[in-house]
């Protein structure tokens, strides 16, 4: 009776020492989520992670400028802050990591930027990036041309013309004539001063030579997210295979063998398939996923009684996965 006791006491000391390793390593995940955080440069975040926009001032008539900005954080980073702080798991803190990476502006990265001047990326050390743009120019290509790194913050000149509140041609710095703004950067210019000139004034929205030229080059790409996401998908196909009432759904049903299923189901779905789809990239999203993966126990319910083997096995197998795509989403 003693040494039952005993090992009682001794089996509730090791629940107690796991439940301390796990809420310490859980703070440990959450300090270094935040530190994380704090390495990210402001103007690589995304709105609410990040003000909308920002101000520039104009000083003398060099490309430079300082940036007016509130010592406020935006309340969404705050309560993210706060989210990280309070998680009592893996998944809320899971959560919270997606979160801050769906809000990090991963196609401003300096890897994939060129000066807008000579339209090249060589040089990278002497590559200049806009504090409120984005936009890259060289040291050298600037006007007047720059002896070395600006210390702080630097802009561009598009950006502290634009800020200036004077409508001014980029190009002859005048503002007589009816100037054409591109909706997609600071650049304001005369429609003679447009390389090529334009003939006539755009009706409409207009675009730059130089934003239309990077749009053309832009290629439609899936988010960082949704690849992470689709990663997750893979692994949870995986995982339904190996289940031991996953049998009926590994691949597709035999239309010689059960050439009446094709008559009452009209989109068959299986395992196989999902995973070959999953391969070749044909989801968009991991909600095109799940749609499939329910689509098979869908068809499981329809065709089989409930109280069939199979369909039994399809009730079993969908609560599994709901249970596995809650703890995902």
């Amino acid at each position: 009776m003693g040494s039952q006791k005993m090992y009682e006491d001794n089996d509730c000391d090791n629940k107690l020492d796991k439940k301390k390793d796990s809420g310490s390593l859980l703070l440990l995940i959450a300090d270094s989520l935040i530190r994380l955080e704090a390495c990210v440069q402001r103007r690589y975040l995304k709105p609410p992670f990040r003000e909308k926009s920002l101000d520039v001032k104009k000083e003398g008539s060099d490309d430079s400028g300082k940036e007016m900005t509130s010592t406020e954080e935006p309340l969404a980073l705050t309560k993210w802050r706060m989210a990280v702080g309070d998680a009592k798991s893996a998944s809320q803190l899971g959560v919270c990591m997606n979160e801050l990476e769906k809000n990090i502006a991963w196609e401003k990265s300096p890897m994939k930027v060129f000066c807008v001047i000579c339209r090249t990326g060589d040089n990278e050390s002497l590559l200049l990036l806009c504090d409120n743009c984005d936009r890259g120019t060289h040291t050298y290509c600037c006007k007047p041309k720059l002896e070395s790194i600006p210390e702080g913050d630097w802009y561009c000149h598009d950006c502290v013309i634009n800020a200036s509140r004077k409508s001014v041609c980029n190009v002859c710095e005048t503002a007589r004539g009816i100037l054409l703004h591109c909706t997609e950067c600071p650049k304001v210019i005369h429609k003679r001063c447009h390389n090529p000139p334009l003939t006539r004034i755009p009706i409409g929205p207009w675009q730059c030579s130089e934003c239309r030229r990077q749009t053309r080059r832009s290629k439609p790409t899936r988010s960082r997210q949704t690849k992470d996401e689709l990663i997750m998908c893979q692994a949870l196909i995986l995982e339904l295979e190996n289940q031991d009432n996953s049998w009926p759904f590994l691949e597709p049903v035999d239309r010689k063998k059960v050439p009446e299923y094709f008559k009452v189901i009209k989109k068959p779905m299986d395992f196989s398939t999902i995973k070959t789809k999953l391969q070749e990239g044909k989801y968009s999203s991991k909600e095109a996923f799940a749609a499939d993966a329910r689509l098979v126990f869908d068809n499981c319910a329809y065709y089989n009684e409930d109280e069939s083997e199979i369909g039994m096995t399809g009730h079993a197998m969908r609560q599994f996965f709901e249970k596995k795509w809650a703890e995902l989403t």
